[in-house]
Formats: structure tokens, C-alpha cells, sequence
């Protein structure tokens, strides 16, 4: 995604970290402590990402958020459908 506030007309029409995340915690009934723990990700960086505090995570936090889901960064980004890869 670009930098910055504004998001290109492609970038707007892909869903953002926050929402994939938030939809697939919901699907799994996980909180930001459970997440936390089960990813070694500090809680408060959950939450940031989910509320769209933080609008480009580093590939190196959402690496083990897409391992967990057992997605690639790319679909954790919304670059790619969210299909499981396994």
C-alpha cells in the first residue's frame, strides 16, 4: 500500500490488514491475548494493526500472523484472495 494517508484507487478497492485480520480472528473466536500468545506478537501490536493504527506492518510482525492463519504476507495484505494455502 502507499505510504501515507491516501490509498490508490486499486489499494481502496483491497481489503486492509485490519479487516482481514479482524475477519479471521472472529472466524477462529481468538482475542488479541490469544493471538498474542499463540504468535509471540506483543498484544498492543495486534491491536494496532486491527484498528488501522498501524497501516503497513513490517512483512517481519505479519509473518507469523500468516503462518498461524496459514496464509502467505501477500493475502494477509488483501494483495491475493484469503484461501487458505494449505
Amino acid at each position: 500500500m502507499t505510504k501515507g494517508l491516501r490509498r490508490t484507487p486499486w489499494e481502496a478497492s483491497m481489503p486492509t490488514v485490519a479487516e482481514i485480520l479482524t475477519m479471521l480472528m472472529a472466524r477462529e473466536g481468538l482475542s488479541d491475548n490469544e493471538l498474542a500468545e499463540r504468535t509471540n506478537i506483543p498484544q498492543p501490536t495486534i491491536s494496532r494493526i486491527k484498528s488501522g493504527d498501524s497501516r503497513d506492518p513490517r512483512d517481519s510482525t505479519l509473518r507469523p500472523l500468516a503462518k498461524y492463519f496459514r496464509l502467505s504476507i501477500s493475502q494477509l495484505r488483501g494483495m491475493f484472495p484469503c484461501q487458505r494455502t494449505r
